[in-house]
């Protein structure tokens, strides 16, 4: 069973943000009018559906043109589509380290969810080989600006995989889903050249954006027309019978602050997901029963149709976005080379499941483990059974984690737990008399060679310090932990049996209340505000922002936004408005005014249930509303009001 994985760096997509562009590197460069000074596109290719890029001089990094994909719209609803360029070169032989390099500015009135623009290498067909890049405006608010600039940047993307090869470079930029706002964005500067000649200051880009040399303020090429907006608050006054008249008064409610949190993703499938694992660009893999491959692109998982096997996978590790790993319940290894999962065939001699993964980042060296004590390690090239007479244990081991090439450590049934070092492996559990535990432990991870946690069946938790595996007693909870995730050594989480996650900061684990009663089986994390738990029934859940999960709407698969409310009431001005209530009720009322649609911008409220009950008789009101000097009409909509049990009137204007 697949349970904490660590996340290694991908090959190396590397990105910088800067408000002044890097500068251009010597060389050859295989990309032809790759800064655009002729004028025009020849030999690029344009084209897309949104609009035709054109040859602009509004901002350049080299020379005095600029490409631009989009053109600058208001912030308005529009249709989904593309506005693209592309260039096809080849790489010879010759160049030991191709790098693609290029300058780009995005401008975007929405966030990267709905408008984004991207980088892909596509083959002679335009087949897409890789996604390189996939950027846009990403607010942890959830809330676009528009006509926000994001300034100059520069991608940096290592193509040594595609040497002797002739690829298609294709820029785009997109509009996501029908209602998007819009986005443009400048291409300068684009090049592949040879770096091995050459060096660059390297910094790595995250989720959530780039690592900047400054803070930019948000900027607008559009001129911001002012719009009246008709604002009014009501003072409605009740006249409850046999009861004492009451006032209520609205008051404010405070715009929330997006936190990072737990939330329950709509799963494409309700079968056993048993491991999760992420790349340092945010893409992933999940794995489970019946040969079920999922794969994260950065917005949704998506079952991955070309699966080599029906077996049950267990565990999955991925090196980077070309790289990953998995192993199955029948002992076979799986291999993704960057276009396809290929079986490697078994790896043990009787079909022993194997249960684990682990690799070191250089990809020097790795293990996997299973039933029966099996061990099969890997040299960077190949994978080799170790024999049974240099196991010192016939348990099924559930969990290994390489710290080096030199030292490893893995846990399984009956409290074994093995450790590898000076090139042999050996019972720390029979060693160690202090180890009292006969619980199936199921992963392990560590921080370095000393700071490391086990967990296990019944709240087992277990820390190692100072060469001595010390039990946590009392445990945060005493239902089975199955799986951890450790990105420092004070913030890490645990995932268990009922949906149990536990949240370690340091000091103490930390229970949370379960979003789902399935079993979670294993958890992975690329920082403390992004990271995936799956588990049993298809469950799956986001570590994130409430804006990122999608909504799941029964009788539509429509991603268009609602209608844009054509005014909204805010508590400025004054008017007064006189309720006749018949029946007898007890509590302050709290009138709400609820408009007839919220903007798409806002953040996204997960699902919940409630149960209503409105007292009969339902009385109706007649309000008056007068708007203050600043306008000229008067209005006098008709409202009905709707009571709850806690006698909350909705106000539903027409």
């Amino acid at each position: 069973m697949a349970l904490g994985v660590l996340v290694v760096s991908a090959t190396l997509l590397v990105l910088m943000m800067t408000s002044i562009p890097s500068t251009i590197a010597t060389g050859q460069n295989l990309v032809v009018n790759g800064g655009f000074e002729s004028g025009d596109f020849a030999p690029w290719t344009v084209g897309g559906t949104l609009s035709t890029p054109v040859i602009t001089d509004k901002f350049a990094t080299e020379g005095a043109l600029s490409a631009r994909l989009g053109e600058p719209v208001a912030p308005v609803e529009h249709a989904a589509g593309t506005s693209w360029v592309a260039q096809s070169i080849h790489i010879p032989q010759s160049f030991r380290r191709p790098e693609l390099i290029f300058d780009y500015r995005i401008v975007t009135n929405d966030i990267i969810h709905w408008a984004s623009f991207r980088a892909e290498l596509r083959d002679a067909k335009g087949r897409r080989l890789e996604t390189l890049l996939r950027d846009g405006y990403d607010p942890p608010s959830g809330a676009a600006i528009p006509a926000y600039d994001m300034r100059w940047q520069v991608g940096r993307f290592d193509l040594s995989t595609y040497r002797g090869m002739t690829v298609e470079l294709y820029f785009e930029v997109r509009n996501e889903h029908d209602g998007a706002l819009g986005i443009w964005t400048y291409l300068d500067a684009v090049r592949v050249i040879d770096r091995s000649q050459i060096f660059v200051p390297i910094v790595m880009r995250n989720r959530l954006g780039f690592v900047p040399t400054e803070t930019p303020s948000p900027t607008s090429e559009l001129t911001a027309t002012a719009t009246a907006t008709a604002t009014a608050t009501l003072t409605p006054t009740f006249t409850l019978t046999p009861t004492p008249t009451r006032t209520a008064t609205p008051t404010d409610t405070p715009t929330p602050t997006a936190t990072a949190a737990w939330y329950v993703w709509p799963s494409p499938t309700d079968r056993v997901i048993s491991d999760v694992a992420l790349s340092s660009d945010g893409t992933g893999w999940a794995v489970g029963d019946d040969g079920l491959i999922l794969y994260f692109d950065g917005r949704d998982w998506t079952p991955w149709l070309s699966t080599p096997t029906s077996e049950n996978l267990s565990a999955v590790h991925v090196m980077s976005r070309r790289e990953a790993w998995a192993v199955t319940g029948a002992g076979s290894l799986l291999h993704f080379d960057g276009t396809d999962w290929l079986s490697r065939g078994p790896l043990t001699p009787q079909g022993q499941a194997l249960r684990d993964i682990h690799i070191l980042p250089d990809g020097e060296a790795g293990w996997a483990v299973g039933e029966e004590g099996v061990i099969v390690r890997f040299d960077g090239s190949r994978w080799w059974l170790t024999h049974e007479i240099l196991v010192p244990t016939s348990q099924t081991l559930h969990a290994v984690y390489a710290v080096s090439e030199e030292l490893a450590w893995a846990v399984g049934d009956g409290g074994t737990i093995l450790r590898y070092s000076d090139g042999g492996w050996i019972n720390w559990s029979d060693a160690m008399p202090n180890i009292q535990t006969s619980a199936t432990l199921w992963d392990v991870q560590m921080l370095g060679g000393e700071d490391g946690w086990i967990v296990g069946d019944a709240g087992t938790l277990m820390k190692h310090n100072a060469g001595v595996w010390e039990t946590l007693v009392p445990p945060p909870v005493y239902s089975d932990v199955y799986a951890l995730a450790l990105l420092a050594p004070d913030h890490g989480w645990a995932a268990g049996d009922l949906g149990r996650l536990l949240r370690y900061d340091g000091v103490r684990w930390s229970p949370i209340a379960p979003l789902t009663n399935s079993a979670l089986l294993a958890v992975d994390l690329l920082s403390p505000a992004s990271g995936w738990a799956v588990g049993e029934a298809g469950a799956l859940l986001l570590r994130g922002f409430e804006f990122e999960v999608p909504t799941v709407t029964p009788t539509s698969t429509s991603t268009s936004r609602p209608p844009t409310p054509t005014w909204t009431l805010t508590p400025t001005s004054t008017a007064t408005a006189s309720v006749t209530l018949t029946p007898i009720a007890t509590g302050t009322p709290t009138p709400t005014i609820t408009p007839t649609s919220t903007p798409r911008s806002a953040p996204i409220s997960p699902a919940t249930a409630t149960e209503t009950a409105s007292p009969t008789p339902t009385p109706t009101l007649t309000a008056t509303i007068t708007k203050s000097s600043t306008w000229t009409p008067t209005l006098t909509p008709t409202a009905t009001v709707t009571l709850s049990p806690t006698w909350t009137p909705t106000l539903t204007l027409r």
